[in-house]
């Protein structure tokens, strides 16, 4: 099935990355960044040995055609890390352990984002991603929800009642999440009407919309 449906594996991973959370890291999310890694590591593997659908996606109606070459898509989502390396070079005393991670994070985000441009060639394909990445707001929410109510995952003594942080160590970063992806969500809702007839039902993308509004309130951000 994965080698035929490349994107349930970035789904699952997607998930994983979500939902990944440790204690003595949680603050900084150095856990969720080595989770994230390994599995760009994995999907690599995977496309090198495994995924084998050029052939199947060719011959779909839904076939996208690419209007980017695969360089051109990596040399833009590697353009945020100019930021970092001028501010290095200009100012080398605020150069610290944390920008190493803002590199890192730039690159092997970038990593992922160029290899869902080589697998995602049909709308079949993308609405698998639609669903795996909607379940990994639900599921967050949640885990802010318990949070909130004092029952979290990774510290079940913990309090409750206060900005919820989810997986992600910090109300600002879970908040960050939610506001890039609602708002796709809320598209998608309202406009891609192809959408429920590949599978993703708009009474889904709605509790996907619902509980994403909910943990963005609970935040406390100014995004909210």
């Amino acid at each position: 099935m994965l080698a035929k449906r490349p994107m349930v594996a970035f789904g699952i991973f997607f998930l994983a990355v979500s939902c990944a959370g440790s204690h003595m890291f949680y603050s900084h999310n150095i856990f969720k960044l080595g989770v994230l890694l390994l599995s760009v590591i994995l999907l690599y593997l995977g496309d090198f040995f495994f995924f084998h659908s050029e052939k199947l996606k060719k011959k779909s109606e839904n076939f996208l055609s690419r209007g980017m070459p695969f360089f051109n898509v990596l040399l833009i989502g590697l353009f945020p890390i100019l930021g970092t390396l001028c501010g290095a070079i200009w100012r080398p005393e605020y150069f610290s352990f944390y920008s190493w991670i803002e590199i890192t994070t730039s690159i092997v985000c970038t990593l992922w984002l160029c290899l869902l441009y080589k697998n995602g060639k049909t709308l079949e394909d993308w609405n698998i991603l639609w669903k795996w990445i909607g379940l990994s707001i639900v599921i967050a929410t949640i885990w802010g929800l318990m949070e909130y109510f004092g029952l979290q995952p990774q510290n079940f003594n913990g309090g409750g009642g206060g900005r919820i942080k989810s997986s992600f160590g910090n109300s600002n970063f879970f908040a960050g999440f939610l506001v890039v992806l609602l708002p796709f969500f809320l598209q998608l809702f309202l406009f891609y009407k192809k959408v429920e007839q590949k599978g993703v039902r708009k009474d889904f993308l709605l509790g996907v919309l619902c509980m994403g509004f909910v943990g963005l309130f609970l935040t406390g951000t100014r995004a909210a």
